[in-house]
């Protein structure tokens, strides 16, 4: 079985990614290494850029081919795996459960601010420097992908979303899920 974990980011999707991968015995990737790797051959892959929530399709379109490919390749491990990242939305997670049955998962956070990211730099040393400004960027980006990400799976998925489902309730737990 093979398990999605995809939203925007800085909502917890590579500690959800290592606990379900834990919990199931699955080894599991991020899509930043995968993207990293593919612009080693392809140095012009696109990049979702903070504050500019159009990247976000382009990039995720243009990224889809490569994930497909990686996809089909670990079904013939027939082994579970975990890939979580920002680089797919909820349109090519459906696709992908049609053609190989994966499952997925979205996270976000409706309510991010830049308190609370400054507050949990989590593993982003790099972020100890940004600048008040940079952190409210931030914030809005992971409110606007959050957003996109809603409206796609209702798109997407309409017998899912529209009973108010999963994700309406994530987010309006700010993406974090309860314990």
């Amino acid at each position: 079985m093979i398990k999605l974990i995809g939203g925007a980011p800085r909502v917890g999707k590579t500690l959800l990614a290592e606990r379900v991968a834990q919990d199931s015995r699955a080894s599991w990737i991020s899509t930043d290494v995968l993207t990293t790797v593919i612009r080693v051959g392809v140095p012009d892959l696109t990049r979702i850029d903070w504050g500019n929530v159009d990247t976000i399709t382009a990039h995720t379109e243009r990224f889809f081919p490569y994930l497909e490919r990686f996809i089909w390749g670990v079904t013939s491990l027939r082994a579970p795996y975990v890939i979580e990242g920002v680089d797919f939305l909820p349109e090519q997670a459906a696709q992908l459960a049609q053609r190989f049955g994966v499952r997925s998962v979205f996270l976000g956070d409706s309510e991010m601010t830049a308190a609370r990211l400054q507050a949990n730099l989590g593993r982003q040393p790099w972020l100890a420097g940004a600048s008040p400004e940079r952190f409210q960027e931030m914030a809005d980006h992971v409110v606007a992908h959050t957003t996109l990400g809603e409206a796609r799976m209702r798109k997407a998925l309409p017998e899912v979303c529209g009973h108010g489902g999963g994700l309406r309730a994530a987010l309006a737990r700010g993406g974090r899920t309860p314990r």
